[in-house]
């Protein structure tokens, strides 16, 4: 089937939201052979009343999830669903995509390598210092990607300490690690 791939898209993936809730998307796979083509002629309303034009793009089997994004010419695609077929015992993905806006723009990163910064302090319902052992980029606070500013959470940082203080604790029982 791959012999039919005629098209090279980047996957994106969610990276974090920022201080304006801007949704902020890395390159996650980069240069993926495809073939990408029309399921019809007419346009799609979602029930959030957003209008666009579905394809259907096959690829070998790939890790790609609903909330990725495609990037394709310069577009934007959005994921509506993804399965995984066997065509003459070979598995491949088919992802149903929504063309929305021609030229439609979001904020793409690339960020390399995603390194885990760990921290050695005490977990609790009081604590609001962290000590790292290098300076995060973003704080993963149980579950949460928290920038320095603009969010439920906020840090600051002391290059002479390694330390992240927080405006609120964890919380015993919590996680908190950062990422670079």
């Amino acid at each position: 089937m791959n012999e039919h791939y005629d098209k090279t898209v980047d996957i994106l993936r969610l990276y974090a939201v920022d201080a304006t809730d801007t949704e902020v998307y890395q390159n996650y796979l980069t240069s993926v052979k495809v073939h990408i083509q029309p399921l019809d002629e007419s346009f799609i309303e979602s029930l959030e009343g957003a209008s666009g034009k579905e394809y259907l793009m096959f690829s070998d089997t790939i890790d790609i999830e609903q909330e990725d994004k495609i990037s394709y010419s310069g577009d934007i695609y959005l994921i509506t669903g993804v399965e995984q077929y066997d065509f003459e015992g070979k598995t491949h993905t088919e992802t149903r995509i929504r063309l929305t806006e021609v030229g439609d723009q979001i904020t793409v990163i690339d960020v390399g390598e995603v390194v885990v910064v760990s921290q050695s302090s005490t977990i609790d319902d009081s604590n609001l210092d962290f000590i790292f052992s290098s300076e995060p980029t973003v704080l993963v606070i149980n579950g949460g990607v928290y920038q320095k500013t603009g969010g439920a959470i906020t840090w600051s940082w002391s290059s002479a300490t390694s330390t992240a203080t927080l405006n609120h604790p964890v919380g015993t029982g919590g996680t908190i690690f950062g990422l670079r």
